[in-house]
């Protein structure tokens, strides 16, 4: 017996350290959680699904509570006459949701839009358009940040030419409150056509603090000039060696009226990922000294990393380390969390360790002070198969979550025969109603996911010759395993 029945978002909690909140989110074969926002009833999280069964890319929205348990979903968000190629931004105020988004027209031309959304998820609305160049997108890796002096929302980005897979500039947008589009201005900067990870605006100077892809940070006045660059470069010694390092700065933050930047760099010790107070030097800014952000002793090489801000004026930086998936020495992947106070001195280091690879594409601080990353997350166990986790951590540095969570593999005895010809069966010691899906070896979903019953055919006639993942999982509890199938 083979049911087919229409996607559906399954929720999968799990964990790899006791009583930790990290929920796993998996409607495709491959997808990660790109965005989060924090609302009055938990969060928002906005899964980005790829490599879904041939389809085009599409988003959900994820309304959870503050234990990440799901609410309320919109499987597919979609706007008439357009079709939404990224979202770069998600904003949640005064009861609706703001999106920026790169959309391709009904025209087939590219536009970057703003769009509003009811809390219910069930009405949208479109704002405002930008029309780009044919097959250009804009790129915002920083939050949208709000400007007090004008009063407007703003960013800085880059101009990106899909066709030819390069940046081909910068950019400066700001909108109002409303979702409306005020000022989009290309920045004339030559050499600089690289994506901006963060920026500031300085106090009483006028002046914006860019730190770029490249390892590099620059100054703009208020027209977008540029004042002056500089390499993310320092000497610094450890024993009786010299080390000449170039940091990536993922985040900078100006408080107690100086300038500081978090990034990671150099060699496997504690000063691979820090916090680097910089000077200015006639107006070209250095590091003049840097603060580990590591645990001590930590020896670590530090991939990627963000930085987020409590009400009460905290900091808090999330770095994760280099992971090799696969291989014969597959080790736990490790996510270090830091909280760095209003006088900018370390409180405390969390790690947060899972045998798969992490990649936090989003951080945040909710109305609470505690602590959300969302991102992609592939086990060793499932390669091919990309998932969205939630991760929370609490203020203070804790893990502890109030709600259960099933850390158990499904009780399957077998799956035969293996290889297969047309008719598979799963045989478990109790009859179980069972999600099952199938993805070739690059990850690919070779069939619409299927529910039954355990301990009766499945019908395979759809499936080409060849070796497959067989993902089975039980619908009650969220458990799952991972067969390798071979289908003549």
């Amino acid at each position: 017996m083979c049911l087919i029945t229409f996607w559906c978002l399954t929720t999968i909690l799990s964990t790899s350290q006791e009583d930790t909140l990290f929920v796993r989110f998996q409607n495709s074969a491959k997808l990660n959680t790109a965005k989060a926002t924090p609302t009055e009833e938990g969060y928002a999280v906005l899964n980005n699904n790829y490599n879904y069964n041939g389809i085009q890319p599409f988003f959900s929205v994820v309304i959870t509570n503050n234990k990440g348990e799901t609410e309320r979903q919109l499987d597919t968000l979609r706007i008439t006459g357009m079709y939404i190629e990224t979202i770069e931004s998600m904003q949640y105020r005064q009861g609706e949701f703001v999106f920026y988004a790169n959309s391709k027209l009904s025209d087939q031309s590219d536009a970057f839009i703003s769009f509003k959304m009811n809390a219910d998820l069930d009405q949208i609305t479109l704002m405002d358009t930008i029309l780009l160049q044919e097959d250009h997108n804009l790129i915002f890796n920083s939050h949208f940040k709000y400007n007090v002096t004008s009063g407007l929302m703003e960013n800085f980005g880059l101009d990106f030419d899909k066709s030819l897979d390069i940046g081909v500039g910068n950019v400066y947008l700001n909108v109002n409150t409303e979702g409306y589009f005020i000022n989009y201005a290309i920045l004339e900067l030559p050499d600089f056509p690289t994506y901006v990870l963060d920026f500031i605006s300085l106090p009483d100077e006028s002046q914006y603090l860019l730190t770029l892809w490249n390892r590099t940070t620059i100054l703009l006045d208020e027209t977008f000039q540029l004042i002056s660059y500089g390499e993310n470069t320092f000497t610094y010694m450890v024993g009786d060696t010299t080390y000449h390092t170039i940091y990536t700065f993922y985040s900078c933050f100006y408080a107690n009226d100086k300038l500081w930047c978090a990034g990671s760099g150099g060699p496997e010790n504690e000063l691979n990922y820090a916090m680097a107070e910089m000077g200015d030097s006639n107006g070209v800014l250095f590091i003049s000294n840097l603060t580990p952000l590591l645990p001590e002793g930590t020896k670590d090489d530090i991939v990627t990393s963000m930085m987020t801000q409590d009400e009460d004026g905290n900091f808090f930086g999330l770095a994760v380390s280099y992971f090799l998936p696969f291989g014969n020495t597959v080790t736990e992947n490790k996510l270090y969390i830091t909280k760095i106070s209003q006088d900018q001195e370390v409180e405390w280091n969390q790690i947060f360790t899972v045998t798969g690879e992490l990649a936090p594409l989003d951080f945040i601080a909710d109305l609470n002070g505690d602590l959300i990353n969302v991102g992609a997350f592939q086990s060793s166990t499932t390669p091919g198969i990309i998932e969205g986790y939630f991760l929370k951590i609490f203020g203070d540095g804790s893990f502890v979550s109030a709600i259960e969570l099933n850390t158990g593999d499904i009780e399957i005895v077998n799956v035969f025969p293996n290889p297969v010809g047309d008719v598979l069966c799963i045989k478990t010691e109790m009859l179980k109603e069972v999600y099952v899906d199938v993805f070739s070896v690059d990850g690919r979903q070779a069939m619409r996911r299927i529910k039954a019953w355990t301990n009766e055919a499945l019908n395979l006639t759809e499936l080409h010759q060849g070796w497959y993942s067989l993902r089975i999982t039980d619908e009650s509890s969220g458990a799952f395993k991972v067969f390798p199938i071979f289908k003549n």
